[in-house]
């Protein structure tokens, strides 16, 4: 007689792969089959799993059409069952599965879309923290900026891609009424920070330094550091306009 555990493994092995054999016997007939039962609960599962995938990414779902994204978000589930509790924590790892989707090569800037995505889910859903004001540097003498560990708001994901992924998200947003668009691919990359204010998720582009310089403070590198790297990108990077930027943009929580 197996445990509880092996038969709950052995039911999701069935559940996901479609190899039924030896847990029909714990599944009840009646006017339906084992087997029959089990397709009507693994539909349901699946439904599920492509509905939170359409909900975390609409602009995808916009990009490629439902029958698209259903056929890919059910290869998906299948392949990546969640492993938690909340369906708010699943599709992390839909950009890697497009990425070696082969239906999706055609489009390569779809895994960078869906990373887009998840950084707005994730930033949405993250916790709550007092932003850093100017408040917080009043007086502060000028020597002890290049020492500073500033620390990003939890609400914020940094992302950079070789697509223009900002203008492809604009044009798939419902209130976007102009059909027939078209990006140019090869017009250059973009850095973006995901930033939640109000309670709203705001796309901002910035320059390579400045991203340098979020993503050096993110590592826990000092500000003298992050500058360091911003000026090898920009040799007139503008230290104070990118903290009044980001100070009163609430991208900061604290420094130390």
């Amino acid at each position: 007689m197996p445990s509880l555990r092996e038969t709950q493994d052995h039911f999701t092995h069935a559940l996901f792969s479609g190899d039924e054999t030896g847990v029909e016997a714990f599944v009840l007939g009646g006017t339906l089959t084992p087997s029959a039962r089990l397709d009507i609960y693994r539909n349901n599962v699946l439904v599920n799993y492509q509905n939170a995938l359409r909900d975390t990414y609409p602009a995808l779902v916009r990009l490629v059409g439902d029958e698209f994204f259903n056929g890919a978000a059910r290869r998906y589930a299948r392949a990546y069952p969640s492993d938690s509790g909340d369906l708010h924590d699943y599709g992390e790892t839909f950009a890697d599965f497009l990425l070696a989707f082969e239906p999706a090569r055609a489009l390569p800037y779809l895994p960078d879309m869906a990373r887009l995505e998840w950084a707005m889910h994730r930033v949405f859903h993250a916790a709550d923290a007092s932003a850093l004001g100017a408040a917080g540097f009043a007086g502060m003498d000028e020597a002890r900026l290049p020492g500073l560990r500033m620390t990003l708001h939890p609400a914020t994901r940094l992302l950079t891609s070789p697509y223009p992924l900002l203008q492809i998200w604009r044009i798939c947003q419902p209130e976007n009424s102009s059909t027939g668009a078209e990006v140019d691919l090869d017009a250059g990359g973009q850095n973006l920070l995901v930033i939640r204010r109000d309670y709203a998720v705001h796309l901002e582009e910035t320059s390579a330094a400045e991203h340098a310089l979020l993503t050096c403070l993110h590592a826990g590198q000092t500000l003298g550091e992050g500058v360091d790297t911003a000026l090898q990108r920009q040799p007139d990077f503008d230290l104070g306009a990118f903290l009044t930027r980001h100070v009163m943009g609430g991208t900061f929580t604290t420094f130390q």
